[in-house]
């Protein structure tokens, strides 16, 4: 019995001496596959796995670089392929603001970007708000066109979005403001940037495709400052599009182009605001048939008040008054309008290449027209006008004359 007990004990051992074995065996063993592989099917999938890694690789390396290209494409800026004017052509100041409002302009260089959100614009001072959000914080500036100038009148850092700042602007202005252009608007004119350092208008162009759009009519003015030369690009109807940085000490250069514009709601409602729509009459240049051809616009302005501050712009987009006049009043009465100016109006309707002759009849007819009456009066600080190449209908009272569309 006792023999047996002990047989079964060394078994035991035995067996768990063996398993032992095995495990420290197995240890040591190189790992194998469960499924062994020929060499030709492993070399095919290793084949396949690099040709995976190497198509990842690649498109990441194709999204990279058409990221670059993309990039490089809103940088583009050929201004060296573009046309200039004619010697002597002569632009409409008031249509070189430097943005539109409700819209929002992107600017990119190689160093950086910035938003500018073109807020508001005053009706009865003209003033031009635009806010410009960069990675760091956010500055808005106040423009006001005055005086044959636009010119930068305000800043303030970290003002609330949409905030009016024309009061601030009025009471507490930049000394000395900062000028961007003058008239008239043709190369060659120059005035002071910011009563030291002088601007001019060195080109313009007629047209030039960036990546935010084709643009037209660019007016391009240079700036001598201590450490640089500094050269802004204004587009007609559009504003700024590219200002180059060209360092005076090594020549480097930094240009911030224009990359795409959106449009942003404006700040006020209908309920406070509403558009003037205008389908308006345009003089033709002297010589041409019809005198007035059809022409369509927009404005924003707020009906508790006269819009004298909307057809003014008109007028100055149009080129029909100089910056340096004045639309004192528009008087709706029963049948009659009355446009009053400030003195010098005259002279401004004769800076546009159709002169008074043509304007008076296109200032009547669109007035008379979105009014739904057939006369305007014309008057300067309350007596009539008197212009030069056309001869007035007295007592200053101007009716539409069919003949002013005929063909």
């Amino acid at each position: 019995m006792k023999l047996t007990e002990r047989s079964l004990a060394m078994k035991k051992i035995s067996q768990f001496l063996c398993l032992f074995a095995c495990i420290i065996s197995l240890t040591a063993c190189k790992k194998e596959p469960m499924i062994k592989l020929s060499k030709e099917n492993q070399a095919s999938i290793e084949a396949k796995e690099a040709a995976l890694k190497g198509k990842k690789a690649d498109e990441s390396a194709g999204k990279q670089a058409s990221k670059k290209q993309k990039e490089k494409q809103d940088l583009a800026f050929p201004i060296e392929q573009a046309k200039s004017l004619p010697e002597g052509s002569l632009l409409s100041l008031a249509a070189y603001l430097p943005g539109q409002v409700s819209q929002s302009y992107h600017y990119q260089s190689s160093q950086s970007q910035y938003e500018a959100i073109v807020e508001l614009q005053n009706p009865q001072t003209g003033y031009l708000q635009i806010r410009e959000n960069y990675e760091q914080g956010s500055k808005t500036k106040v423009y006001q066109p005055f005086g044959g100038q636009i010119n930068l009148i305000y800043e303030q850092e970290e003002a609330k979005a949409g905030e009016d700042l024309s009061s601030a602007a009025q009471t507490n202005p930049i000394v000395p403001s900062y000028t961007l252009l003058a008239e008239p608007v043709t190369v060659g004119t120059t005035w002071s940037y910011d009563q030291v350092h002088q601007s001019s208008i060195t080109a313009i162009y007629e047209s030039l495709e960036l990546a935010a759009g084709q643009f037209k009519n660019i007016v391009e003015v240079t700036t001598k400052l201590d450490n640089e030369t500094m050269i802004q690009y204004f587009a007609e109807n559009v504003g700024l599009i590219a200002t180059r940085h060209i360092n005076s000490n090594d020549g480097k250069e930094e240009i911030l182009v224009l990359a795409s514009i959106e449009p942003v709601k404006a700040k006020s409602d209908a309920a406070t605001n509403q558009g003037l729509h205008v389908t308006f009459s345009s003089p033709n240049p002297a010589g041409k048939t019809p005198l007035l051809v059809a022409k369509e616009t927009d404005f924003k302005y707020n009906p508790q008040e006269d819009p004298v501050g909307a057809w003014a712009q008109l007028f100055l987009q149009e080129g029909w008054m100089s910056g340096q006049n004045r639309l004192n009043q528009v008087i709706v009465e029963d049948q009659i309008v009355t446009l009053d100016f400030a003195p010098g109006i005259v002279n401004g309707m004769n800076l546009n290449p159709a002169t008074d002759a043509g304007v008076i009849p296109a200032m009547v007819k669109s007035v008379a027209d979105y009014y739904k009456v057939s006369q305007v009066k014309l008057t300067v600080n309350g007596s009539i006008m008197a212009p030069y190449n056309i001869k007035p209908q007295q007592p200053g009272i101007w009716t539409v004359d069919p003949a002013w569309t005929k063909e």
